[in-house]
């Protein structure tokens, strides 16, 4: 969080400060404990998603969070710098998710498909999870 605002002066939801923060997490986080814990642990992490930001954040987090894992694992001896280098870059390329109007975009801003979110069936079905035992009026 502090490495957050350290460069963006504040922390943001559905924006670029929001997709960096959740990058470099799971990044440090890999070279920490490793991809294995890591990805268990951040996705254990979003069934704490309100039911009716499902539609969104949930996407957003688990893609954002896999591009951080990835970053970590192919990057496991960078420094903090380096890592928020690289991952400040792949925002620029548009390859993290943000949230723009309601609606999942790339981080350059241009429109995304479903198939090009990562790890979609997985935050389908904790999306489906936390909506059958939240608001079953939350769409998923």
């Amino acid at each position: 969080m502090q490495q957050t605002v350290s460069e963006y002066g504040f922390q943001g939801k559905g924006d670029k400060s929001d997709a960096f923060r959740h990058a470099i997490w799971q990044a440090l986080n890999v070279q920490s404990v490793g991809e294995n814990f890591t990805r268990k642990w951040s996705d254990a992490h979003e069934y704490s998603t309100p039911p009716n930001e499902v539609r969104t954040d949930l996407y957003m987090d688990i893609h954002n969070n896999d591009v951080g894992i990835e970053i970590g694992k192919n990057n496991s001896s960078a420094t903090l710098a380096q890592l928020v280098t690289i991952i400040k870059d792949q925002i620029a390329l548009g390859k993290l998710i943000i949230i723009i109007n309601d609606t999942l975009k790339k981080s350059d801003g241009a429109s995304i498909t479903k198939s090009e979110i990562r790890r979609y069936n997985t935050s389908y079905a904790i999306a489906k999870s936390i909506v059958k035992n939240g608001n079953p009026n939350s769409k998923y």
